[in-house]
């Protein structure tokens, strides 16, 4: 009974030495400088007023470096914030002038389907077959003896007046009665001087003369 007795008030005393080394350690670390406790003004850091009341400690440097740091942070996000916006109101300017200038184009687009189609055109077949030719009628002589002086006509010198001579042609009026066959005979048969009956208009000039 004794040594009952004897083990339990070993045991007692190993707790209360144990409890007192325990709360000592507790103690001593809790409130070191710099712990979680002591930032917030509990520890030695900690400032005391007349009422008995304990204040928390002012920040440290290194808090005060990351209010700054922070600060300047959002500064900083608030500034391309503002840029951002600025791009923004930008583009929506942009995409609301291609919105009309669209707009504009699709009425341009409207306005020409509205119309009516034009007609095909129709490209003109040029004949190139000769002209029908038909020698004009001629004369064995002047009538009286005297022939017009078809030099009168533009274009006709005495070579091709020589020339209509062979043909039988003394007169005006024989030269305004030519239809467009005789023309073509006369402008075919006249040797160095092809054409020249229809580029010197010799029909219409001799009708101004008979006239």
């Amino acid at each position: 009974m004794s040594y009952l007795l004897f083990q339990m008030a070993l045991y007692m005393l190993a707790t209360l030495i144990l409890g007192f080394l325990l709360g000592w350690y507790i103690w001593g670390n809790l409130f070191e400088e710099g712990n979680v406790l002591g930032k917030l003004g509990f520890g030695a850091g900690a400032a005391g007023t007349d009422d008995g009341a304990v204040r928390p400690a002012a920040a440290s440097t290194a808090d005060a470096d990351t209010v700054t740091a922070l600060r300047q942070e959002n500064s900083k996000m608030k500034a391309d914030i503002d840029r951002i916006t600025a791009q923004r109101n930008h583009a929506q300017d942009d995409l609301d002038a291609c919105v009309a200038k669209r707009k504009d184009i699709e009425g341009e687009l409207a306005a020409l389907r509205a119309q009516p189609a034009p007609k095909p055109m129709v490209a003109k077949v040029v004949s190139t077959a000769p002209a029908a030719q038909s020698k004009p009628k001629g004369l064995s002589g002047p009538r009286n003896n005297r022939a017009d002086d078809l030099k009168e006509i533009k274009g006709i010198g005495p070579a091709l007046e020589k020339m209509l001579h062979g043909m039988g042609v003394y007169h005006f009026d024989q030269i305004a009665s030519w239809g467009s066959s005789e023309l073509a005979w006369v402008d075919d048969n006249l040797e160095g001087f092809k054409g020249r009956a229809s580029r010197d208009s010799w029909i219409s000039q001799a009708k101004k003369i008979v006239s």
